[in-house]
């Protein structure tokens, strides 16, 4: 299992990213509308191998964001113009069904 696998399916990522979800009430952090649907949450500080191991960045409640998720593929820069490509959640399910292009981030 590759060590991005083994963070997304920990027991320690699995509580917080409920408890960000809990805590925003269903509001995007980006647009601050309602989430329909399942919520995402992106890290600020993308992760590596490396900083998936230290947990002031990759548990770090303060370097992470509760996105739809449109405005999560606006803050990777996904769809955007012609782009295109797979897209895979916070819980490693691969998306094929979201072909809609993500508005640039003003």
């Amino acid at each position: 299992m590759s060590w991005r696998a083994k963070f997304y399916k920990s027991k320690s990522w699995k509580i917080l990213r409920q408890k960000m979800i809990n805590q925003k009430k269903g509001i995007c952090d980006l647009c601050g509308e309602l989430i329909i649907g399942s919520p995402e949450v992106h890290h600020m500080v993308e992760l590596t191998e490396a900083n998936a191991k230290i947990p002031e960045i990759s548990l770090n409640p303060a370097l992470l964001e509760v996105l739809h998720h449109e405005c999560h593929d606006r803050r990777h820069g996904r769809f955007i113009g012609e782009k295109q490509g797979i897209i895979v959640d916070d819980e490693l399910n691969i998306d094929y069904g979201r072909r809609k292009y993500a508005k640039p981030i003003s």
